[in-house]
């Protein structure tokens, strides 16, 4: 049956219960002693990419992109009008 108001339904969770192995753990950290120990290191750093700078040249890059979709659009609505003038008044 149709209806004017709409009710929400009940919120529902995705909980995902997290388990500790200490077995595990202790297993990784002995592991990452031993690598250390030996000189064989993961590089495990995070580097950003993000550069000083980025954000400006990402906004003028995008205005740039806007500017050319605006003129792409007067262009395109251009052409439909003179095609409609010559179809119609012809």
């Amino acid at each position: 049956m149709f209806t004017f108001f709409r009710l929400n339904k009940h919120k529902q969770f995705e909980y995902k219960p997290l388990f500790y192995d200490q077995q595990k753990e202790e297993f990784q950290e002995r592991v990452r002693r031993i690598e250390e120990e030996m000189g064989v290191h993961k590089n495990t750093e995070y580097k950003s990419t993000l550069r000083r700078g980025a954000m400006r040249s990402y906004l003028q890059t995008s205005r740039r992109k806007d500017r050319y979709g605006s003129i792409r659009l007067i262009v395109i609505v251009l052409l439909l009008l003179a095609l409609a003038y010559y179809l119609f008044l012809k």
